[in-house]
């Protein structure tokens, strides 16, 4: 993401960037403990076989990121990777700060017009 940002000439650290990740990091972790906790857990003891309830949960994930272009697809494959290592090592912890780190370095390093400033929902369609 660094180096799409700098070709995009979109790179743009600033001291606001740890208030930002610290926040970030309450929001991720708040997240991942709705979807981890919830849905993850019912949708793996539903199904025979986790993989499916890992595909549903993120499919859930990636709509709760609606209609932002870059958040969909990328939610709907961070979720799946995420909602499978939960499964074989739970840690919300670190699947927290993932997320964040994650959000955080897109939120800075890649054009306002590509990541629709990580909004999501009616804010997504104010922003635009």
């Amino acid at each position: 993401m660094f180096t799409l940002g700098i070709y995009y000439q979109s790179l743009h650290l600033t001291y606001r960037i740890i208030p930002d990740f610290s926040v970030y990091l309450v929001w991720a972790f708040l997240q991942q403990y709705t979807f981890q906790s919830f849905f993850n857990r019912r949708f793996s003891e539903l199904f025979d076989r986790k993989i499916y309830g890992v595909i549903c949960t993120a499919a859930i994930f990636s709509s709760a990121h609606y209609p932002n272009p870059l958040l969909k697809p990328a939610t709907l494959v961070l979720g799946f990777i995420w909602f499978w290592f939960y499964l074989e090592r739970p840690n919300l912890f670190v699947l927290s700060f993932c997320h964040a780190l994650l959000g955080s370095v897109a939120k800075y390093a890649l054009p306002l017009a590509i990541t629709g400033n990580l909004k999501v929902g009616t804010l997504y369609s104010l922003y635009r």
